[in-house]
């Protein structure tokens, strides 16, 4: 292998029930930072495992669905504002 050369981990996360941050955010396609502000706001549920927040998937999922992507402003929001 070559220094240069990219290697590609593939891991299917929909078989996974808990994910931790880094994983989460491949799942979702957001960043850390969307993720603890979801946390933050009470808009996506969370689990501390052995001092780790750790996400359970179909949490994730609901939290996803609750999305919504405005055109003409071009931000998602959280369809329930609580």
């Amino acid at each position: 292998m070559k220094n240069n050369e990219i290697i590609k981990v593939t891991c299917d996360l929909s078989n996974k029930p808990w994910l931790n941050t880094e994983e989460a955010c491949v799942y979702t396609t957001f960043g850390a930072d969307t993720l603890r502000e979801a946390r933050d706001m009470r808009k996506l549920a969370y689990h501390i495992k052995e001092r780790k927040i750790v996400y359970k998937r179909t949490d994730l999922d609901v939290w996803l669905s609750n999305l919504e992507y405005h055109p003409l402003n071009g931000r998602i929001q959280n369809l329930n504002k609580k």
